[in-house]
Parts: structure tokens; C-alpha cells; sequence
């Protein structure tokens, strides 16, 4: 992921292009941002959602005009480092009687390549659009201009899911130091669980999980039951083990086992008995009883 960032900051700089495709919630906006902000805070940014946009006229004017306005706003001095950023969000959605106009602009920009202002500033517009399916799927299937595809995907930039990355347990620390302000751990049972989970809505639902199991976390520590009661009804709970009573750990050292389950009900709870016993879904007389078995004593 850090490589896809800095390729991504190398292609605006150098080309005044860049192209991001990725699926929902892979941090798109979010990187847009970051490089936006990063090279220039004060620069004027004109962002228009293209799924917004229909066949009328009325759309493809407002196009043309916010086009217009930025190119307005470029012919003033900023300075060397600063210049105005067009950004197409969901670009593929793109209506075809639109992708017209957008294809004469880029042209125009292509011929203006490397041409400068009075004051040897580079006078071209950046210009940054997003999808979150391949572009070149919509080509294919006839709802995108193929010339246009070649023009905006010269600089291209693919953000990988979260479940194809190598280490989502880093992804998931950064998520929860943003969100407490401070440094969460998590159990070796929770990380795997995290490299396991699909997070089909990527790093948005990452943070949703990650919020919910720290209402329950102790000691700015998650574990594995924090995640399992975080995800509850949701087609992640497949990659977590199931309730305590249908567990057979297969290695008593590293299975994730109903004695170390029942540790971090209790911890959860803060030794309430009664409430570990129904996160556990147990009676208490059966808590109890599994307390003695596993030899567990309460903490002095």
C-alpha cells in the first residue's frame, strides 16, 4: 500500500495525471486528499461526483462550466508548487454525452503539455479521477469512450482490497489510534482473525468493526471475543470461531480455546460473572462450573 502511494504522488507531480481505481472504502478519497493537502493546502481543488451527473444537457453544461471555472482559476499566480486540481470522482459512471466534453479537455491538456506561463510555471490543470470497478470493464461492455479510457488511465494507480494486503493488523493499529487518540494492542487470536476477514467494505468497514470491539476492549487491548461481538450478523462472523460450546481446540497452546474465551469474557466484564456468562451465551451455573474445571480464580 505505501508503494501504491508514492507511485501515485510520483505520477501527479510528473504528469499532472492520476487515475485510482479501487473497490469501495480502499481509501481513494482519502489518498486524494492526502497528496492534495500534503503538496499544496491552499490550492483550489474542483471535485465533481460523476455518478451525479445524467443525459440532459443541463448535466453536461454543469460539466463544462466547472471545467471552465477551473480553468479560470489556473491563469492566476499561485506560485512554482501550486496548482488547481480538477477531481472526477466515479468516473466510469461518467454519462456518455459528457465523456465528449471530457475527452476535448484532455485533449486540450495533452497539447498544452509542456507549455509554462509568463513566469515559468507549468500552466497545466492536474486532473485526478477515481472508480471503484476497472475502467477498462467499462469499455468493454460499450459504456465508456475507449479514447477517453487511454487518456485518463496514461498514470494509473490500483489500491488493493483490504484482505489482499500483507499486514492488515498495521492498517487496523492506525484505524484505532485515529479513532482513541492512543496505541491499541491486540491479542494474538485477534490479529489472525483480522488476516482472515474479508472486509468486503474494505477499510470503512475495517474502522465500523474496529470501533464496535473497542466499546467492549479493556485496557486499550482488543481480542479475539471483542471482534467476534463487533461483528455479529455480519458475513464476517464466518472467520471467527464459532460460540464457545462448538469449539474442539485442535492445539491447547494455540488454539484460540473455550478457557481462553471464557478469560476474556470475564476481563470484559470486569469479572461480572453473570455478565460473562451471557456475551458467552452460558448459564451461571455452567460458567461456574467451567471455572472450577479450568482451574480459574479471580484476580487479587
Amino acid at each position: 500500500m505505501a508503494a501504491a502511494c508514492r507511485r501515485a504522488r510520483t505520477m501527479l507531480e510528473d504528469t499532472a495525471m492520476l487515475h485510482l481505481e479501487g473497490e469501495t472504502g480502499t481509501g481513494k478519497s482519502a489518498l486524494v486528499a492526502a497528496l492534495l493537502q500534503t503538496d499544496a493546502p491552499d490550492a483550489p481543488v474542483f471535485d465533481l461526483d460523476c455518478a451525479t451527473l445524467g443525459e440532459s444537457d443541463a448535466d453536461t453544461d454543469h460539466l463544462r462550466r466547472v471545467i471552465e471555472q477551473a480553468r479560470v482559476v489556473s491563469r492566476m499566480s499561485y506560485g512554482k508548487s501550486v496548482r488547481a486540481t480538477l477531481v472526477f470522482d466515479n468516473v466510469d459512471e461518467l454519462p456518455r454525452t459528457s465523456q465528449a466534453e471530457l475527452r476535448r479537455f484532455l485533449n486540450e491538456q495533452e497539447e498544452h503539455l509542456h507549455q509554462t506561463d509568463d513566469h515559468g510555471h507549468d500552466s497545466r490543470l492536474r486532473v485526478v479521477s477515481t472508480s471503484r470497478k476497472p475502467l477498462i470493464d467499462a469499455v468493454n461492455a460499450g459504456h465508456f469512450r475507449d479514447d477517453l479510457f487511454y487518456l485518463l488511465t496514461g498514470s494509473k494507480v490500483f489500491l488493493p482490497p483490504v484482505r489482499r494486503r500483507e499486514h492488515p493488523e498495521v492498517l487496523a493499529q492506525a484505524l484505532c489510534a485515529q479513532l482513541t487518540g492512543c496505541n491499541v494492542t491486540f491479542s494474538a487470536e485477534a490479529k489472525d482473525a483480522l488476516c482472515r476477514l474479508p472486509f468486503h467494505g474494505n477499510v470503512r468497514e475495517m474502522r465500523g468493526a474496529l470501533q464496535n470491539a473497542l466499546a467492549t476492549a479493556q485496557d486499550n487491548r482488543i481480542n479475539l471475543l471483542d471482534l467476534q461481538q463487533a461483528c455479529v450478523g455480519a458475513p464476517l462472523a464466518s472467520a471467527i470461531p464459532e460460540p464457545v460450546c462448538a469449539i474442539v481446540p485442535a492445539n491447547p497452546v494455540t488454539a484460540y480455546d473455550e478457557r481462553s474465551m471464557i478469560l476474556d469474557a470475564l476481563a470484559n466484564s470486569r469479572w461480572n460473572v453473570s455478565e460473562a456468562a451471557r456475551v458467552l451465551g452460558m448459564g451461571r451455573a455452567t460458567i461456574n462450573r467451567k471455572l472450577k474445571m479450568y482451574e480459574i480464580r479471580r484476580p487479587t
